[in-house]
C-alpha cells in the first residue's frame, strides 16, 4: 500500500508511526504555550467576576457533568488561568445545560444568582429598586437557549421580569432591547474594573518579586555592602 502513496504522504505516515509515545506530554506542552492570566485578567477576558470563576474552578455547575474550570491557585490564594482553557470553558457554559429531571428547567447554581445580583448592585437592573423581590431572568428564553451562562442572565424585580417575558410594555421588542443594552452596560462597567484590578495585581506581583530578590541579595551581601541594599529597599 505504501508504494501506491505519493512520497510526501508516505513520509507523513512514517513520521506519525515513528513518533515517540510521550504519554501526552507534547499535548500538555502545547497547552502550556497558552497565555497565563491572573484572576482579574481572566475576569476581564470573559466578563465574569473572579468570584464566579473561582467557584467554577471548585464546583461542577451542570447537572450530571464533572467538568470544572481548570485553574492554578498560588500560595497567596490567588488564581491564574490559561487563556485557552477560559475560552473553552466559556463555550461550554454557552452550550445546553441538562435538566436533572425531564421537563424541568436546568438547575441554576446560587453562585450564578449572586453574580448577577452583585452586577446589578442588589436592585432590579431596570427600575433600580425592589431588591427584595428580584430574581434571575433569562434574556434569551431558557426553554430555547437551555443556557444559564451569566451573560444570558439579568437581575430583575418580579414586575419587570413578568413584563419582560410577556412583552407587556413599550414598543415591540422595546423592553427586550432595553434589557440587552442594560446588561451590556453592566458587563462593560465590571470588565473595565477587572482590567484595572488586573494591572494592579501584576504590578504588585512584580514589586513583591523584586523585593524578594532584594531580600536574598541583602542576606548574601557582605556587611559593608548591606547599606546599599537597605537604601534600595527604602527607595523601593
Amino acid at each position: 500500500l505504501s508504494r501506491c502513496l505519493p512520497l510526501r504522504r508516505r513520509e507523513h505516515l512514517c513520521r506519525r508511526s515513528t513518533a515517540p509515545d510521550d504519554g501526552g506530554r507534547s499535548i500538555r506542552k502545547a497547552r502550556r504555550m497558552s497565555k497565563i492570566l491572573n484572576e482579574y485578567e481572566a475576569a476581564a477576558t470573559l466578563s465574569i467576576s473572579p468570584e464566579l470563576l473561582k467557584y467554577c474552578a471548585s464546583h461542577t455547575v451542570k447537572s450530571g457533568h464533572t467538568r470544572k474550570l481548570v485553574g492554578t491557585k498560588n500560595a497567596n490564594g490567588l488564581f491564574s488561568f490559561e487563556e485557552d482553557e477560559l475560552l473553552s470553558y466559556d463555550k461550554y457554559l454557552r452550550e445546553e445545560w441538562p435538566s436533572s429531571m425531564p421537563g424541568e428547567r436546568p438547575h441554576l447554581p446560587d453562585a450564578f444568582k449572586t453574580e448577577i445580583r452583585t452586577e446589578a448592585c442588589g436592585e432590579c437592573a431596570i427600575c433600580l429598586a425592589n431588591g427584595n423581590s428580584c430574581e434571575a431572568a433569562h434574556i434569551a428564553a431558557v426553554h430555547k437557549s437551555k443556557s444559564h451562562h451569566p451573560h444570558n442572565l439579568i437581575w430583575l424585580c418580579a414586575n419587570h421580569h413578568t413584563k419582560f417575558d410577556k412583552g407587556l410594555i413599550g414598543p415591540k421588542d422595546g423592553l427586550k432591547d432595553l434589557v440587552r443594552l442594560t446588561k451590556g452596560v453592566m458587563r462593560e462597567r465590571r470588565r473595565l474594573a477587572h482590567i484595572g484590578a488586573g494591572e494592579v495585581a501584576n504590578a504588585l506581583a512584580t514589586l513583591l518579586n523584586v523585593a524578594s530578590q532584594l531580600d536574598t541579595a541583602h542576606k548574601k551581601a557582605a556587611p559593608a555592602d548591606r547599606k546599599i541594599t537597605e537604601k534600595i529597599a527604602v527607595d523601593l
